[in-house]
């Protein structure tokens, strides 16, 4: 067990989250994705906290990171699918994890753990709320910091509204409560304590959130395009000539959203040269789902000439 594992495994603790089955199994995301977890997120979803609160969703229901995969025909169903298709594009074409869930002044807001790390053991932790894509912590243990804070605050502030007689012994009912998770576990007494970060990993997840944000937001363009609502994409968004030839160096080692956002993107641009160097160059990739897509994609040049003929056309109009 790493130093990671094992700061990610204190602050759960005094998370005091009740454990469930929402999150995904680290095991089988790495078995899909090909990658291995950052620690701090093979820690966090192993520990398995119930920290779901979609229930009310219309479309997105429960932290499914497959969300149809290995079946690729279910999958390009849900990437049509209005908010569940920008919830996929997020999740696979920004190689992010939903780890949990919580409604956030109105809002449906949702934890995602990035696949890769920027620093040993951490991948940093960003949240989507279906307008935006931003980022929370530099660690998982500053988002435990940040949600321990929102439950006491609400607490406390439960309590501070009775009586003087009922307040000493109040216990915390979720129906009080707003804006936080449910952690019956943590401690309401007293303040939760600091959980102190490195002022050395600021900078660097900075950087690495900006592009992460930045990269994804520019991906959604393909949940649009595979629901056919080609006049919603915002052209800019498509593959600059830079991108284009950065794509070229796929292989074995690529990352998860980098092979499935491309296979994708050339299967839907008609793109046949790229798409079959894409294909021959993935032909290793150990992940189950890029293998899957892989297989599929060739055939998906000709089930999107509709929507690319139209896309195609409009870029023309505007020049």
């Amino acid at each position: 067990m790493t130093a990671q594992d094992l700061k990610t495994q204190e602050a759960l603790a005094l998370l005091g989250a009740p454990t469930g089955d929402d999150a995904p199994d680290p095991a089988a995301v790495a078995r899909w994705t090909g990658a291995a977890l950052p620690a701090e997120t093979h820690a966090f979803l192993a520990a398995r906290p119930a920290l779901d609160q979609t229930d009310g969703h219309p479309e997105i229901v429960g932290l499914d990171f497959a969300l149809g995969l290995p079946d690729v025909d279910a999958w390009l169903a849900n990437l049509a699918k209005g908010l569940l298709g920008r919830f996929a594009a997020t999740v696979h074409f920004g190689g992010l994890v939903p780890a949990a869930s919580r409604l956030w002044y109105g809002d449906f807001t949702w934890l995602l753990l990035p696949l890769t790390e920027y620093a040993p053991g951490v991948a940093g932790t960003l949240y989507y709320d279906e307008r935006e894509l931003g980022h929370w912590g530099p660690t998982l243990r500053a988002w435990v910091q940040g949600e321990l804070v929102r439950f006491f605050e609400a607490v406390d502030g439960a309590r501070e509204g009775l009586d003087p007689e009922d307040r000493a012994g109040y216990r915390p009912d979720p129906d009080d409560l707003r804006d936080c998770f449910w952690l019956p576990g943590a401690d309401t007494t007293a303040p939760p304590p600091d959980l102190a970060l490195p002022e050395a990993l600021e900078a660097p997840w900075a950087a690495r959130a900006q592009h992460l944000m930045q990269t994804t937001a520019r991906r959604w363009w393909l949940a649009e395009f595979v629901a056919g609502d080609v006049d919603r994409i915002t052209l800019k968004d498509l593959p600059t000539p830079a991108e284009w030839d950065a794509a070229a160096a796929l292989g074995p080692s690529t990352a998860y959203s980098e092979a499935m956002y491309w296979l994708l993107a050339h299967a839907a641009l008609g793109n046949g040269p790229e798409l079959a160097a894409a294909v021959a160059a993935l032909a290793d990739h150990p992940g189950e789902f890029v293998q899957a897509l892989r297989a599929a994609a060739p055939a998906l040049v000709d089930r999107f000439a509709e929507p690319r003929a139209a896309l195609l056309n409009r870029a023309a109009k505007v020049g």
